[in-house]
């Protein structure tokens, strides 16, 4: 689907001045050193512990670095408390933004954005379980370890060959030493579920649905947080009644 949806939970954070971009790369989990205006990537913020806080699409325009996010208030806040000596400043331009659904990453004010036709939350609901990209407040929250939301999601937003950041360490021990208990995974399923349903497997719970979305001739799709030990493709487990696939 090729469309626009309206997300007015989302801002546009304008960050300015000459050390912006350096200080950003000691922030963000994604890679920044090579971005010239013009390049987008997605990045999340995390705790020290690895925590996820923020999720963002990263904007490099001559002049600035936008940040696309439902959580300007922690960009904000780490200005606040980590800009020391740093030419960095932020400033939140715009509450509510156009997201594009189909095109990859976009300028949410762009022409070609406001070009497309309008769509609806659940579109947008449905665009973000197909290309497995949780929701905070809904798939996750502040407890939630990034690397447990997925390695779709964490190889678009998580550089494990940069330099330091913050909640780097905790990352790259799961990633080189380690794994977690559970991951977040989006389940094919053969009917209509819904968020807060149960997913047994053997007769156990294991998982409790997040949000659900009919996908067409793909049938419907559910996400939820699995143990780990059910993540192989082909896996089944059941919402009620109803059976499901882990992809």
């Amino acid at each position: 689907m090729t469309a626009r949806v309206w997300l007015e939970d989302h801002a546009v954070v304008r960050l300015t001045g000459g050390d912006r971009t350096a200080w950003l790369q000691g922030q963000v989990t994604q890679d920044l050193s090579k971005m010239e205006a013009g390049d987008a990537l997605e990045a999340c913020f995390v705790k020290p512990t690895g925590q996820i806080q923020a999720y963002a699409e990263v904007f490099a325009t001559p002049d600035a670095v936008l940040l696309v996010t439902d959580r300007p208030a922690i960009v904000e806040e780490r200005v606040g408390q980590f800009v020391i000596l740093e030419d960095v400043r932020a400033e939140v331009v715009q509450v509510g933004v156009w997201k594009a659904l189909g095109l990859g990453l976009r300028l949410p004010g762009g022409p070609e954005v406001l070009a497309l036709p309008e769509g609806s939350l659940g579109d947008y609901h449905l665009a973000t379980l197909r290309d497995a990209t949780p929701l905070a407040g809904v798939d996750y929250d502040d407890k939630t370890l990034l690397p447990e939301l997925g390695p779709s999601f964490v190889g678009r937003t998580v550089s494990y060959n940069k330099g330091c950041y913050t909640g780097q360490e905790v990352l790259m021990r799961v990633h080189s030493r380690g794994h977690t208990n559970r991951t977040w995974v989006v389940l094919r399923v053969g009917g209509e579920v819904a968020a807060g349903d149960i997913v047994t497997h053997g007769g156990e719970r294991v998982g409790k649905v997040t949000r659900a979305s009919e996908s067409g001739a793909d049938g419907w799709l559910a996400a939820t947080m699995l143990p780990n030990r059910l993540l192989q493709s082909g896996t089944q487990v059941q919402i009620g009644e109803v059976s499901s696939t882990v992809p």
